[in-house]
């Protein structure tokens, strides 16, 4: 039972992951583009038993119809990367104070980033073909755990 809710609870967080995002990049296909200037720019890291993985992290401030608003999404999904040399090349481009283009979504201006969301079908269908499987495994895991039979009590 611990390994079926093991299971479960990996491929449900990994299909709400992948759904989220999805259905995120689907809706930004109708964001709009905006001058931008580039507040904050930083190489985020993080750090596993793996080795590090690299990204960057920004802020920035626009203008929507005379309203002022910041933000802070660089890609959606943000990706990482363990090579820390093509990271800072990208982050190279948005320096404090640089001009920038950003996209935003016109009926909720909070919601933005700077490089315009591409569907990423690796991370769409490996990923959530992967979370289906282990929810599937969960459930025969499950499924097999309820079957089983007890076993007898034998005194000795």
């Amino acid at each position: 039972m611990i390994f079926a809710s093991l299971l479960g609870g990996v491929g449900l967080k990994g299909l709400i992951w992948v759904s989220s995002d999805t259905i995120l990049i689907l809706d930004s296909r109708q964001w709009k583009p905006a001058r931008a200037t580039i507040t904050k720019s930083k190489i985020e890291v993080s750090s596993s038993r793996h080795g590090d993985k690299y990204s960057v992290g920004v802020e920035y401030t626009f203008n929507v119809d005379g309203r002022s608003f910041i933000g802070n999404r660089f890609e959606i999904p943000a990706r990482w990367s363990g090579d820390e040399a093509e990271v800072r090349e990208q982050q190279s481009f948005y320096v404090p104070s640089a001009p920038s283009v950003i996209y935003f979504d016109p009926a909720d201006p909070r919601r933005s980033v700077v490089r315009f969301p591409e569907m990423n079908y690796w991370f769409t269908f490996g990923l959530g073909s992967f979370s289906v499987a282990f929810l599937v495994l969960a459930g025969y895991q499950f499924l097999l755990a309820i079957r089983r039979p007890a076993e007898p009590y034998h005194r000795q």
